[in-house]
């Protein structure tokens, strides 16, 4: 099998776990992938629009877990995978498809659930849970969700009160009891000197 590091980053949603995983990725300077777990959601096109809204988007259900684990197997082994485009407006996956190959050492992984899974797990070298309060990671998901997916306010906070904040308790802090390295990011903490510190990390983990 092709020698490749499986990193995966996890955390609740608004902790951090994509810009830290993007700041890693600046560290190894073309040594290192990038997969979002947001790119697997399942494709529902099979749904009405209104059965869409119904669906739990925080769930690990909602994740197409077995075309993850195909996709970094085939990674771990050098070959070249799609990657589905996600559209989280229309809750679909977009027709178009991101080839992607490695011939570098490090495969970045960063979701919800990026080690919840036992199959992907097994394939894990090192894993970091990114840990923040609610009421932190509720403001930072408003943000993100207004200006990066086109909703609003009112729907972003009913969607937490729903199954946020639900699903973040019974499932994916889980993650951090298993994790290599947990980390606090509430704020007061400098995600590029933390970031600099894991690569240190992981480059002693590979020597």
């Amino acid at each position: 099998m092709y020698k490749c590091m499986l990193i995966a980053i996890s955390g609740g949603s608004g902790s951090g776990k994509t810009t830290l995983a993007s700041l890693l990725l600046d560290h190894f300077s073309g040594d290192a992938i990038l997969i979002s777990q947001d790119s697997y959601y399942k494709d529902l096109s099979n749904l009405t629009i209104t059965e869409r809204e119904n669906v739990n988007f925080d769930a690990p259900s909602s994740i197409d877990t077995n075309l993850l684990y195909e996709n970094i197997c085939d990674l771990k082994k050098g070959l070249r995978v799609k990657i589905p485009v996600y559209c989280f407006e229309t809750h679909t996956r977009r027709g178009k498809q991101k080839p992607l190959t490695t011939s570098c050492s490090v495969i970045l992984l960063e979701g919800l659930y990026s080690f919840f899974d036992k199959k992907i797990s097994k394939l894990v070298d090192y894993s970091i849970y990114i840990d923040a309060d609610d009421d932190v990671r509720l403001i930072r998901r408003i943000k993100r969700d207004s200006i990066e997916r086109g909703r609003n306010v009112e729907s972003v906070i009913s969607q937490y009160e729903a199954t946020v904040r639900k699903m973040h308790f019974k499932f994916v802090v889980k993650q951090k009891d298993v994790a290599d390295y947990v980390v606090n990011n509430n704020g007061d903490i400098d995600l590029n000197v933390l970031s600099r510190n894991i690569f240190a990390k992981i480059k002693s983990l590979r020597a």
